[in-house]
């Protein structure tokens, strides 16, 4: 029992301590729109929010809009969100150009913008 303990609080340390290119390493060979990719995604997510590491937020959620299927858009709005915490204008404005290409790939509808 003991070492079942001692494996599972080795885990959740070594998961803790994971920088954000180790989540991003975990899924990068995933095919688009493939949701098993946020049993990776989801972590990453909630590290950066935890640190408060918004331009790493912006990233997850950049990548989570390759791997969802149904909330493309959903994402888009978080990275401009992400984006905006950060002051970064450069960052900012390619948010705004992804959720553009968002729209057109994914809804063919540009008027909403």
């Amino acid at each position: 029992m003991w070492k079942i303990l001692l494996v599972l609080v080795f885990y959740c340390i070594r998961l803790n301590s994971q920088e954000f290119s180790d989540y991003r390493m975990r899924y990068d060979n995933f095919e688009e729109n493939d949701i098993r990719a946020f049993n990776f995604l989801n972590p990453y997510i909630q590290k950066a929010k935890q640190e408060k590491n918004y331009r790493e937020l912006a990233q997850a959620y950049k990548d989570a809009i390759s791997f969802s299927p149904n909330h493309k858009l959903y994402y888009a709005d978080s990275i401009i969100w992400a984006a905006s915490k950060t002051g970064d204008k450069d960052l900012l404005g390619a948010s705004y150009l992804t959720k553009g290409t968002v729209f057109y790939f994914n809804h063919k509808n540009l008027n909403l913008l």
